[in-house]
């Protein structure tokens, strides 16, 4: 066999090699693309249900509102700085309430709930602030009634809707309120049959950061 022969196999040799690392690093970037969409969109689908949140003063509490697919549910990621102490106050029905202390010893973020649910015919309201959980009990008929068949005419003001909102550590603020507006709740008044209605305001529910709990 001549040189220029084996020079010539060497040649076909060294180009197949070169064709099949070609084609298996193109196998390998296909697979490591779908890979990349895949996980892109995983992200996509925890960022949309916890959201992001960037933290650019670590000292200050952060907080935005995040999209649920209930209407009676409200969520939130919070972020509180070091050494944070508040009390956490829900009042329901503008009588029952309840209230728990948030506080920490290093920087801490959890995810906020508010949810509304019917129970036995009783509407509840409930509440969870990372594993910490609270109920409250029924909702007054015609605060039930409005939750369930006017939630689209109730003053809704949720912290953080619009986006990013941030508090300095002792600042108070509300982070959910519902009420039935004035002319709405006048309306409803004359198809219930309520003595208590001299002090109800038409408030639902509040749920509020504070100092000290009223």
């Amino acid at each position: 066999m001549s040189e220029s022969t084996i020079k010539s196999y060497w040649r076909l040799l060294v180009d197949g090699f070169i064709i099949v690392l070609t084609l298996i690093g193109g196998y390998l970037a296909v697979q490591s693309g779908r890979q990349r969409a895949l996980l892109s969109s995983q992200v996509s689908r925890i960022e949309k249900r916890i959201g992001t949140l960037p933290i650019s003063d670590p000292r200050l509490v952060h907080i935005l509102a995040l999209e649920t697919e209930n209407p009676l549910e409200f969520k939130w990621r919070i972020y509180f700085p070091a050494n944070y102490k508040m009390t956490r106050f829900l009042q329901s029905n503008s009588s029952s309430s309840t209230s728990g202390e948030i506080s920490t010893t290093k920087p801490t973020e959890m995810i906020a709930r508010v949810r509304f649910r019917e129970t036995n015919g009783n509407v509840e309201c409930y509440s969870s602030f990372g594993v910490m959980g609270s109920s409250m009990g029924g909702q007054r008929p015609i605060c039930a009634a409005a939750i369930r068949e006017k939630l689209d005419q109730l003053e809704i003001e949720q912290l953080g809707k619009e986006g990013l909102v941030m508090f300095e550590p002792d600042e108070e603020f509300t982070l959910l309120r519902i009420a039935i507006p004035s002319p709405l709740l006048q309306e409803m008044k004359l198809t219930f049959d309520d003595s208590g209605f001299g002090n109800l305001s038409g408030e639902i529910s509040r749920l509020q950061f504070l100092k000290h709990a009223p």
